[in-house]
């Protein structure tokens, strides 16, 4: 377990000045500090269980700050099983104005499309990344239709035992029957979570985009669909009502046009991600469970309607 002394520790072995302030967050994957090194303000993230995550995230961080536009944090320190990380300061996102919130939509679609855009052709294969002597690299690269049918079969899995059972059973059947809808779709680099925890602003801009431990080779839209689910709480939220998520899709299509079939996948990953989401938090209420399993079917059916 990370304490603060763990924390400490991983400092002095990096730098000469190094003070530990508050603990941020705390979970089983790490444990983010608030820390100070040689007179700036900085996080220091650490883990005694995942240090490869942590090696991986930074190699990212590394590799999108040196080859893309987009912003991030600068890397001060790497250790095992430690990450020194420059303080990203600017606004978390909030829900202050719809105005507000669909500019700022806007600037996560152009931000996310910049980071598609500069890393198409970084891999040969879809899949979670390694952390090599050389380029980014894919451990285990596969085709996007198997790895999309293994995410899914695993959140099915998890609803087996319930009484949702049925709806895990839907996605994976529909995923099996439309394989060839997603074969062949080039990897990009994603960020895995872009989520407003995820994203600082500087008013209406990105600022930076933080905590890349789950960034992995993926189609493109399969990121732009979480951030719509983490961004607008679909569809859990109170403003499903497309004019926002328009906001978000439509500045990414400026900077990088969607494919051909993109909206039939698209529907597919919100049905996925709400299959997903009914084993987390669909158990909390018999109206939230109701509505995930709505959305879920109501969004096979609209990919139904748009297959080739």
């Amino acid at each position: 377990m990370t304490t603060e002394s763990t924390v400490r520790d991983a400092l002095a072995s990096k730098f000469e000045e190094a003070t530990v302030h508050d603990c941020l967050r705390s979970s089983d994957r790490n444990a983010v500090y608030e820390v100070s090194v040689a007179g700036r303000r900085a996080v220091c993230k650490t883990t005694d269980s995942q240090p490869a995550m942590l090696a991986r995230e930074g190699a990212v961080l590394a590799a999108v700050a040196e080859r893309t536009a987009v912003p991030v944090p600068d890397v001060l320190a790497a250790g095992d099983g430690s990450l020194v990380l420059e303080w990203a300061g600017s606004d978390a996102h909030d829900a202050d104005g719809r105005d507000r919130r669909r500019e700022r939509l806007r600037a996560v679609g152009r931000v996310l499309a910049r980071l598609h855009r500069a890393t198409k052709g970084w891999f040969d294969g879809h899949g979670a990344l390694e952390r090599g002597s050389g380029p980014l690299a894919v451990a285990r690269p596969t085709d996007w239709a198997d790895r999309l049918a293994g995410f899914v079969d695993d959140w099915a899995t998890d609803l087996a035992e319930t009484r949702d059972a049925d709806v895990g059973s839907a996605v994976a059947e529909f995923v099996d029957e439309h394989r060839h809808a997603f074969a062949d779709r080039p990897p990009v680099l994603v960020h895995g979570e872009p989520a407003p925890d995820h994203v600082r602003f500087d008013g209406r801009e990105v600022a930076a985009l933080l905590d890349w431990e789950i960034a992995q080779a993926a189609p493109g839209a399969f990121d732009l669909v979480w951030a719509e689910r983490d961004f607008l709480r679909t569809p859990l939220g109170t403003e499903v009502d497309g004019e926002l998520r328009t906001a978000l899709h439509e500045e990414y299509e400026t900077e990088r046009p969607l494919s051909r079939g993109s909206a039939f996948r698209r529907e597919v990953y919100r049905a996925a991600f709400a299959m997903r989401d009914l084993r987390l938090v669909g158990q909390d209420s018999e109206d939230c469970r109701e509505s995930l399993r709505t959305y879920v079917f109501d969004r096979l059916d609209a990919a139904e309607s748009m297959a080739e």
